[in-house]
């Protein structure tokens, strides 16, 4: 993973700067909270599982730098607001944005996925990163860096007979174009 640089002459490149990421808890998310934290960055960590936030900051804490763990639902503007109102009071700037928090639906066709579960996936993988966006532009100076994970566990595909696989957004998605 290549993290943006900052003018700092300092070897921690991210030193004393301050991301926020989102879906912080496991995985994607996970490696780059420890990642940042390895380069001095100070850490915003949200998720909606407390206890894995609270697990998550404990593992981050011996990088001697400054963490807030803060439970936050994406899908929720609420959240969001009071998440930004608990970041604006303990830090004085927001340098990165990492937009990962996100789900995905049961491995189901599109005949079978029911709406509403299709629904929840669209308000935290789309609007929940387009909601936090804008609060965090408002924060954040220019020259800022945002990054959004849109990766998934698996695509839908409304024309294939069997259900999808981990890959097969992949192959379907990518098709040469054909010439006019």
């Amino acid at each position: 993973m290549t993290l943006p640089r900052s003018s700092s002459s300092t070897s921690n490149s991210l030193h004393n700067q301050t991301a926020l990421v989102t879906g912080a808890t496991r995985g994607i998310g996970l490696a780059i909270a420890q990642a940042l934290a390895a380069q001095g960055c100070n850490l915003v960590l949200t998720g909606r599982d407390e206890n894995a936030l609270r697990r998550a900051s404990r593992e981050l804490a011996s990088a001697k730098i400054q963490i807030l763990a803060q439970p936050c639902d994406v899908r929720d503007p609420q959240s969001i607001d009071d998440l930004f109102r608990t970041i604006r009071r303990q830090f004085k700037r927001l340098d990165i944005l990492v937009n990962n928090a996100g789900i995905a639906h049961a491995n189901l066709t599109v005949d079978k996925l029911p709406l509403p579960l299709w629904q929840d996936v669209i308000e935290t993988n789309l609007t929940g990163m387009f909601v936090v966006t804008q609060a965090a532009l408002a924060f954040m100076k220019r020259g800022g860096t945002i990054v959004n994970n849109l990766s998934g566990e698996f695509a839908l595909s409304p024309c294939c007979p069997e259900p999808p696989t981990p890959l097969s957004g992949t192959r379907s998605g990518h098709k040469p174009r054909e010439k006019r």
